[in-house]
């Protein structure tokens, strides 16, 4: 079943952001059944993020406040006391 558009609309401004992912791999799988893949697939650093509601779409690029936090640094920045 398609995506209505409101959500639709927003996964398509959201995945132009995820497009710029310079390091690591992300998996985006959709509601709708849909996978998609952002960054470099064979990165040691990888994240698999599973929608179940297409309201998310449009929480993130609108407004949603867990976009506003800051990502924690790459794991070969960090010295060896604090990888884990």
């Amino acid at each position: 079943m398609p995506m209505p558009r409101a959500p639709a609309l927003a996964l398509a401004l959201l995945s132009r952001g995820l497009e710029r992912i310079s390091e690591g791999h992300l998996e985006l799988r959709c509601p709708d059944g849909r996978v998609l893949h952002f960054g470099d697939p064979g990165a040691d650093l990888c994240a698999v993020a599973e929608i179940r509601d297409e309201r998310v779409f449009g929480r993130a690029v609108f407004g949603g406040r867990f976009m506003q936090a800051p990502a924690p640094p790459p794991a070969r920045e960090m010295g060896p006391e604090k990888q884990g």
